[in-house]
């Protein structure tokens, strides 16, 4: 069974992507303070999808940058509102997607259904 880690600083988001997924059938894990984070970093390479969001996108960059320098082989999506301005730094960090708010269950969709096929 697919694996996902949530990381969002945005609560009702990091809710409605994890209600939308487990409806799904998925595994999701969420980490909501800093010792969940730094625990599920340390188990970041169990997950399929890393997902990487933040109260800035700044911070969804910084959390790629972890993720990746933790070992994570799954895909990584950074979940940022400027694609124009964040897209380039986000996939320079190691981010293998990268959408906004909106598209992000659309995104993690795709990737857990069509890129397995």
């Amino acid at each position: 069974m697919d694996r996902l880690l949530v990381v969002e600083g945005d609560s009702s988001l990091q809710e409605a992507y994890t209600e939308r997924l487990r409806t799904g059938g998925l595994y999701v894990e969420r980490a909501v303070t800093k010792h969940q984070l730094v625990d599920s970093l340390c188990n970041v390479h169990e997950f399929t999808v890393v997902v990487a969001g933040g109260n800035t996108p700044d911070d969804a960059v910084e959390l790629v940058k972890k993720v990746k320098a933790q070992g994570c082989t799954g895909s990584i999506v950074a979940v940022v509102d400027d694609l124009a301005t964040y897209s380039h730094p986000a996939f320079v960090a190691g981010a293998t997607h990268v959408t906004n708010h909106r598209n992000a269950p659309y995104v993690l969709e795709d990737i857990l259904y069509n890129d397995a096929a």
